[in-house]
């Protein structure tokens, strides 16, 4: 039946029998459940398989505990380091295959700052991953802060929209965004708030469904702690984030001696282990986080690549262990969460604790919209020490504690907004009105101290919810500051408290703590549970520590009636503690010695009445493991075990061979007992195709494959460089195979990247590999589950061939039988299942609630429920059908809120049988039932999928009559498709084809067995038709049963580049200044500069007219000349002339470019009078150096100035220096200016970029003086290249001719008729007369905004 199978999928491939197509956008999908649920009963560990440590992933996964392993997601951390990853794509596509074998949750970091491995633009795989793998949950955005706008990198904005687009994504798969955020001072507006505030589109999909957005918490800066906890508890608990979590990071440590000289002062006095303990389990315990991220940096704090071992048989073993830190740190805090010790709080439970929240009510536009109020956390749990501003002088920058003073009050957030009703019951302090309502920081923390009373003494940290208490010693360091010089040491200071007890009927206990020591303490009312830890140890090498000598802490219970009882034991693997007692005067003194986790029990009463005597027990639930994973398998060979190679290359950047996956390879070298050898696992027994990919730079070589001691011969053909793949079919059993690969013959040079392993029927119950009876096994088949009824394997004779089926004798006691799947995802949503039913009637249970099922020639589809004894009954039939006589082949399609029911003869063309819409069940397993004896055979599952590379392409363009273009492309992949794929355009501005050269149409069709190979390129532009102007449209891409997917498009068709330019040889020369100056040159309005054309001969005899400026007496000492050559609706142009200075001195002159010719100076605004607003691009000559400045020009009397750059450039008198000014786009300009000295060859004098972009389009002036003490200079050729929209022509370009006609002056005049200055009005239409040279008078309304 094997082959029978084939050979239809491949007759069902090349079909076409597009039936009904829904379209359905990304958006509007009924919800999809999370794939791995995240709450306080489920929590989350990320445990990163990191780069830097060139990890062997199976490894990693084996290390964690396994009572632990069930709720951690890997995640496959990506350096932003080339030389640690160079290549994305190969290292996750190989360990996400590793994860989901072992079926165990995963994410990747793709991104740490700006940087990232995956493109911010192409979506393919950003939805790829959550398609192929059962297991994948997400995508991990580390430090969002730093890196933006790079080269190489996309703005932060640009980031954002990305985000945008996963979230969509997420929600269409049910996964996760998870974001760290990392600096709240220079980068507050990349905060939480500034998601909301910065992209409306987020701020939708984070209003609309939170439940996808992990706001962590990060410490990598060594400043803003508070800030950064506040605003990201913030967006938890206003309900813009889902889950809120911590990424602690050794980073922040900053021992400092306050030498600026000295710059390693954290390598004398290290981070200190135990201070890393204190912020996440206080933040997991009092703040809800239910997600824990890490912690950093992991080559450091988590784990490392050890010594290799040697095996008996002579092979040596790459290997990897914990850090003695983490285990006695992270991985025993995290088993006292899943023993109930430390209880995760619900959101409502911290919104109640809480009680009160600062809300960003600000929006001036301006970077304080984000800041957070300066004084928030003083005098509340913010150390006095941490905000003396010696410094910086910046409250922000000085927070260099993470530790909390005082545990009386809670988190401070600040949020948004409030989303839901939980989030409104807290109390709302706006920012605008913070300075109002606390003056002085006293006026706060009265108005506090009464919402949050006091509950202990001492100078501990200790705070509560219900029974459980947090506390420990808040000194982070020895912070001081002497004579303006502040300096941080590791602490010696130790810290007391008293705490009354809630619950317990004794008095009180008090905390004598060593420094960085915390404890965890739950009350009951005859006993206390401690849980103390301080683990400390110091770094020899990679591989050996010296833990710290044991530190004393000393407990006191006052108030027990009777002499308690105790109970201790050490916890995880550290140096044994000590524990003395003493009870006196009825007082118990525990002495507790110890460098590591402790756990005390106190069995202890006293006489005190009025306790508390309710808590919440902690309710820990197992996670459920990810769905069967039957795809390709990858192993990578720098991960084998290895015996007489040339060398393992662990990380092969360094070594060549680019192209490798993973993040290496094995290089054989010429040794002939060269070996490397692994264990692969299947999940059941069959014929597998094993590819090995492999280089053979020189020569040819027979390798010999050995799979469970069986010789399969491999020639490797000479490569060169180019990795290339050999496969050979190999039988493999069920569970775990022994593979080796070594030399044949001969030896020589090969280098071995990865072996992958496939299986044709990987999706297909074939039942070919099953040993065939006469009556019901137990089980019935491979990975098939009867879970009532009796079945199993049977041969059949069909058209004379032999093969397989599986053969039901029961329906069983409950009346309908039942098969798990156990093949098929557990937790499917939308996807496909087909069968033959060769004898009977059988019915597919698919999202484990929806029956499609066969009776006789009827079909129908139904509802179902499970009854208490495990029975299956039909609770509403939705519909019901016929099929025609030989329709034995039935396939039933789930997709969203759809319900399709199909049936074939052959298997191949598809006929549809019921189309119907519920949404009962949404995700769910899937298993084979019947109600009587019965046959089928071939079941097969189709995840069908379809993925489009963008959801938007903005940058289509052309030149007017169809030359220049700019064509956009975006990739289509599918997998398993019903049909093939339609492409059609809506609009009529656009076209597409397959070839970015030829073929343009309308609509496309894809062949499915296209994208069964791969991707294809759809590519987009313009109709060469278009017009001058901007289009909108949008692309469709189809196919059966899926969601219609759009991609949104924006084009433009822009005015041929326009160029003119002033040379002067046609004006009148003359001895001084004119009025005119020259031809179409105009003094800036009310401006009286002067200058005027000349002939001049400079120092290399070249001789010409050139335009002479003589003074420039007005304000600021700046003449400006108005270039009217150069139309006044200019966009993206460039403006290049020659200079020659007349005699040694300082010159200043440059052009104004994009001028606003409403905005204009004046005798009482603007720089000087008659130059506009817009951007003026400066050269600065004085002496041996130029200087390169640019500066914004408005109504203000000062020039603003973006940036300045000096070169080592000379005007010398009498020498011809070339000078070229651009300007270029639109919400991000740059600006640039160049220079020559031969008016060829160019230099960049300096550019800068106008985030926003005030000025879009306008005039362009010459400007010189500035206050400059010269101005004998002479300039010449000036000329323009660029795009202009001149008011007065239709088509939107000015030519050479038409632009000899310039403005003589101008005149103003409002809706009334009154002469006015174009700075009287701000906002309305005014009325623009221009007296043009030839004589006439163009009138213009314009609307200023």
């Amino acid at each position: 039946m094997k082959k029978m199978f084939l050979k239809c999928k491949r007759a069902w491939l090349s079909a076409m029998a597009f039936v009904v197509m829904f379209v359905v956008s990304m958006e509007v999908l009924a919800d999809v459940p999370l794939r791995r649920p995240i709450s306080p009963e489920r929590p989350l560990w990320i445990v990163h398989i990191d780069t830097w440590n060139t990890p062997d992933p199976e490894r990693i996964i084996e290390m964690v505990p396994e009572d632990i392993r069930p709720y951690v997601v890997f995640s496959l951390s990506l350096s932003a380091t080339d030389a640690t990853c160079h290549d994305g794509f190969a290292v996750c596509d190989s360990w996400l295959k590793a994860c989901a074998q072992k079926r165990v949750w995963s994410m990747v970091q793709c991104a740490s700052g700006g940087h990232s491995r995956f493109s911010d633009h192409d979506l393919s795989v950003y939805e790829d991953y959550f398609r192929k793998y059962p297991n994948f949950i997400g995508w991990n955005f580390a430090e969002q802060f730093w890196g933006f706008g790079e080269e190489g990198t996309p703005s932060f904005l640009e980031r954002l929209s990305l985000f945008g687009d996963i979230l969509k994504i997420c929600h269409r798969y049910g996964g996760y965004l998870v974001v760290s955020f990392t600096q709240a001072y220079y980068s507050a507006d990349m905060m939480p708030i500034a998601y909301m505030k910065r992209n409306p589109e987020v701020n939708r999909l984070l209003t609309e469904h939170p439940e996808h957005f992990i706001c962590c918490e990060k410490y990598t800066m060594q400043n803003g702690f508070f800030d950064i906890e506040s605003n990201c508890l913030g967006a938890w608990l206003g309900g813009y984030a889902g889950q809120y979590g911590i990424r602690f990071d050794a980073c922040g440590w900053s021992t400092d001696d306050g030498n600026p000289a000295t710059e390693d002062d954290q390598e004398r006095e290290p981070f200190v282990k135990a201070s890393g303990a204190m912020p996440i389990m206080e933040h997991v315990m009092l703040t809800g986080q239910t997600v824990i991220d890490g912690p950093e940096t992991i080559p450091v704090e988590v784990s490392r690549e050890i010594s290799t071992a040697t095996t008996a048989d002579g092979y040596t073993r790459r290997r990897w262990g914990w850090y003695p830190h983490f285990v006695n740190i992270n991985i025993d805090e995290f088993r006292k969460i899943l023993d109930g010790t430390v209880r995760i709080l619900t959101r409502r439970e911290v919104i109640d604790r809480t009680k009160i929240c600062i809300r960003n009510d600000k929006s001036t536009g301006t970077f304080d919209d984000y800041l957070t109020p300066a004084t928030l956390f003083d005098g509340l749990y913010r150390p006095e020490c941490d905000r003396d501003g010696a410094t910086y002088g910046n409250s922000w920058l000085e927070n260099k504690w993470w530790l909390k003073s005082s545990g009386r009050y809670p988190t401070i957030p600040q949020v948004y907004d409030l989303l839901d009703e939980e989030a409104q019951r807290l109390q709302v302090v706006n920012v605008s009105e913070y300075d109002q309502r606390w003056p002085k920081v006293e006026d706060k923390v009265n108005e506090l101290n009464r919402l949050f009373p006091e509950e202990y003494t001492g100078d501990i940290y200790a705070a509560h919810a219900e029974n459980t208490w947090m506390t420990y010693n808040p000194y982070q360091y020895q912070d001081k500051t002497v004579n303006g010089v502040r300096s941080r040491h590791i602490s010696t200071q130790r810290a007391k408290g008293n705490i009354p007890f809630l619950y317990n009927t004794a008095e009180s206990i008090s905390l004598d703590f060593s420094p960085y020591a915390m404890a965890v303490m739950k009350e009951f009312t005859d006993s206390v549970m401690l849980y103390m830890t301080n683990y400390r140890n110091s770094k020899v090498s990679n591989e050996v520590f010296i833990e710290d000598d044991n530190a004393t802490d000393t407990i006191r219970i006052y108030g027990a009636s009777t002499q308690p009882e105790i109970t201790w034991k050490d916890r995880a693997d550290h140096r044994e503690s000590e524990v003395k007692q003493e009870w006196k005067d009825g007082v118990l003194t525990l002495t507790v010695s110890h460098n590591g986790p402790v756990e005390l029990g106190i069995k202890c009463s006293g006489n005190a009445t009025e306790r508390l005597t309710e808590w919440t027990p902690a309710r820990i639930e197992v996670p459920e493991a990810p769905s069967v994973y039957t795809g390709t398998l990858q192993y990578e060979a720098e991960n084998f075990d290895y015996k007489d190679i040339a060398a393992c290359r662990g990380n092969a950047y360094y070594n060549g061979h680019r192209g490798y996956q993973g993040q290496g390879f094995v290089e054989f070298g010429t040794n002939k007992s060269a070996a490397i050898r692994d264990t692969v696992t299947v999940l059941r027994k069959g014929t597998y195709t094993m590819t090995v990919r492999y280089q053979a730079p020189t020569s040819g070589v027979t390798m010999q494959l050995l799979v469970n001691g069986r010789r399969y011969p491999l020639t490797f053909r000479k490569t060169g460089e180019v990795w290339t793949e050999v496969a050979k079919d190999v039988e493999l059993e069920e569970g775990e195979n022994a593979v080796i690969l070594k030399f044949a013959t001969t030896a020589s040079p090969v280098f071995v990247d990865c072996i992958k392993i496939d299986r044709t029927d990987a999706q297909v119950y074939n039942f070919e590999d099953d040993e065939a009876a006469t009556t019901a096994t137990d089980p019935a088949a491979t990975m098939l589950t009867v879970k009532d009824g009796e079945a199993g394997v049977v041969a059949i004779e069909s058209g004379g061939t032999k093969n397989h089926a599986l053969h039901a004798y029961v329906a069983g006691l409950a009346g309908m039988g039942q098969a798990i799947l156990d093949m098929f995802p557990r937790d499917a949503t939308d996807y496909s299942v087909s069968w033959k039913q060769i004898d009977g009637d059988a019915g597919i249970l698919m999202r484990g609630g929806y029956l499609f099922k066969t009776d006789g020639l009827k079909v129908s589809i139904s509802t179902t429920e499970t009854k208490e004894d495990g029975g299956l009954a039909i609770v509403n039939t939705l519909g019901e059908g016929d099929r025609a006589e030989g329709m034995d082949w039935l396939r039933a399609t789930l997709q969203g809120g759809k319900l399709y029911l199909d049936g074939s003869t052959d298997g191949v063309v598809w006929e549809n049988l019921l189309a119907l819409e519920d949404a009962t069940f949404t995700v769910g397993g899937t298993r084979l039932c019947w109600d009587a004896v019965m046959t089928v055979d071939d079941i097969t599952l189709y995840r069908s999928g379809m993925t489009v590379s963008q959801t938007d392409l903005e940058e289509i363009s052309q030149t007017n009559g169809g030359t220049n273009r700019v064509v956009g492309s975006f990739d289509i992949g599918g997998d398993d498709l019903l049909d093939d794929v339609q492409v059609e355009l809506e609009g009529e501005a656009f076209e597409i084809s397959v070839d970015s050269l030829d073929g343009y149409t309308q609509t496309l069709a894809i062949d499915r067995a296209t994208l069964e190979d791969g991707t294809v390129r759809i590519y987009v532009r313009l109709k060469p038709e278009m017009k001058i102007g901007d289009y909108e449209g949008v692309v469709s891409v189809a196919t059966q049963y899926l969601d219609t997917r759009k991609v949104n498009l924006k084009g433009t068709v822009n005015p041929a580049t326009y160029t003119t330019y002033y040379d002067f040889e046609e004006d009148a020369v003359t001895n001084g200044p004119t009025n005119p100056p020259a031809s179409g040159v105009t003094r800036g309005t009310g401006n009286l500069c002067t200058a005027g054309v000349a002939d001049y001969t400079d120092a290399d005899v070249r001789k010409s007219q050139m335009l002479r400026i003589y003074g420039a007496p007005g304000i600021n000492s700046t003449g400006v000349l108005n270039l009217d050559k150069f139309t006044r609706k200019s966009t993206d142009y460039s403006v290049t002339w020659r200079q020659v200075v007349t005699s040694a001195g300082s010159y200043k002159n440059g052009v104004l470019m994009r001028g606003d010719t409403l905005t204009v100076g004046s005798n009482s605004s603007g720089y000087t009078q008659g130059m506009m607003a817009g951007y003026y691009l400066n050269v600065y000559n004085d002496g041996a150096t130029t200087q390169f400045r640019i500066y914004k020009s408005t109504a203000s009397r000062s020039l603003n100035m973006f940036n300045s750059s000096s070169v080592a450039l000379s005007a010398p008198v009498g020498k011809s220096i070339w000078y070229r000014a651009s300007v270029s786009g639109t919400t991000k300009v740059t600006l640039k200016i160049e220079y020559s000295t031969d008016g060829e060859n160019w230099n960049v004098g300096t550019v800068t970029t106008d985030e926003g972009g005030d000025f879009r389009q306008g005039a362009t002036q010459f400007v010189w003086g500035l206050a400059a003490s010269t101005n004998n200079f002479l300039i010449d050729d000036i000329a323009f290249e660029g795009i202009t929209y001149d008011e007065g022509v239709v088509t939107g370009i000015m030519s050479a001719e038409e632009s000899a006609v310039g403005v003589d002056y101008e005149e103003y005049y409002d809706v009334a008729g009154r002469r006015i200055r174009p700075g009287d009005v701000s906002k309305g239409v005014i009325i623009r007369r221009s007296h043009l040279t030839d004589g006439t008078v163009k009138v213009e309304k314009i609307l200023k905004k």
